[in-house]
């Protein structure tokens, strides 16, 4: 029965012509260089901003503080100068 159902193809090229195919970088040397600079400088520049923002952060931060310490020893000064009159009448 395998005889029966037994197809035989022959493929045969009409030309003998051969292509070839070739690749090439899309990007060269000097662009892929560029590129990368470009990009380190762009995270430099961020991560400077990011340090420069703690900074501004911490600084208000200590002036918060400043202000507050000098507001209570101020009003206790205050209190005192208050109590030192009070007592002289």
């Amino acid at each position: 029965e395998i005889q029966n159902n037994y197809v035989a193809v022959d493929v045969v090229c009409e030309t003998n012509r051969v292509e070839a195919y070739t690749q090439d970088a899309s990007i060269s040397s000097v662009d892929l260089l560029s590129n990368v600079g470009g990009h380190t400088g762009l995270w430099i520049g961020i991560s400077f901003l990011s340090i420069m923002e703690l900074v501004e952060m911490l600084y208000r931060l200590i002036r918060y503080h400043y202000y507050i310490l000098r507001g209570k020893i101020r009003r206790r000064n205050q209190e005192q100068s208050w109590l030192r009159q009070s007592s002289v009448f």
